[in-house]
C-alpha cells in the first residue's frame, strides 16, 4: 500500500516525497491544503489520458461558438418605447 498525491494540474498521481509532479513538473511543495488530494492504493493509479486533438478542437469551437453568441430574448419581452 502507498500514498500518492494527486497533482493539481495534471492529475498523475505522485510519491509524497516528490517536490514537483513527474508529469508536468508543477510544484508540489507549497500546495494549499484545498488542492491536496491523497489516493491510497498499492501502486499509483493511471494519469488520465487527454482527449483526442478532433475531440478537443470540437469541445473548444463549440464553446467559442456559445460564448459569441448574443443572449436570446424570452418571448414577450419586447422593450417598448415610451411616447413623449
Amino acid at each position: 500500500m502507498g500514498l500518492w498525491l494527486k497533482c493539481p494540474h495534471c492529475q498523475t498521481a505522485n510519491p509524497l516525497d516528490f517536490k514537483s509532479c513527474e508529469t508536468c513538473n508543477a510544484s508540489l511543495e507549497k500546495l494549499p491544503a484545498a488542492k491536496r488530494v491523497y489516493i491510497l492504493a498499492k501502486a499509483p493509479p493511471p494519469a488520465p489520458q487527454e482527449a483526442s486533438p478532433k475531440a478537443a478542437a470540437e469541445k473548444a469551437s463549440t464553446e467559442g461558438a456559445a460564448a459569441e453568441s448574443p443572449p436570446k430574448r424570452a418571448k414577450g419581452a419586447k422593450s417598448r418605447k415610451k411616447k413623449q
